[in-house]
């Protein structure tokens, strides 16, 4: 996925378009769009990190797997507008019920 893919990924999450996202950070028009053959600046990229709330390499890594990167973005939009502390509780929570789930799967696997 590239930068402007994870960007239109996370906007349609998040439930904003792109010209919306555009708007709010104060780009201009299709800046974002742009995007998809060049490069943008450091500092646009960081008004988006901060926008959703996510790193900058978070951003860039191309390499991420497809199912681990739309998981990880899932959970950071879905816990980034709570306190510190819950977030890390549900985060935990959710690692555990998976990890329960994944477990529960194996077993039955082997039956």
């Amino acid at each position: 996925m590239n930068i402007y893919e994870k960007i239109k990924f996370l906007s349609k999450q998040r439930g904003v378009t792109i010209a919306e996202l555009e708007r709010t950070l104060h780009f201009g028009n299709s800046t974002i769009r742009k995007w998809e053959k060049q490069s943008p600046s450091v500092d646009r990229l960081h008004k988006v990190s901060n926008y959703f709330n996510l790193s900058i390499s978070m951003l860039l890594n191309e390499q991420e797997d497809n199912y681990a990167s739309e998981l990880s973005h899932f959970i950071l939009l879905q816990t980034s507008d709570l306190k510190e502390e819950l977030q890390a509780y549900l985060i935990q929570d959710f690692k555990d019920y998976l990890e329960f789930k994944t477990d529960k799967v194996k077993k039955e696997q082997k039956d």
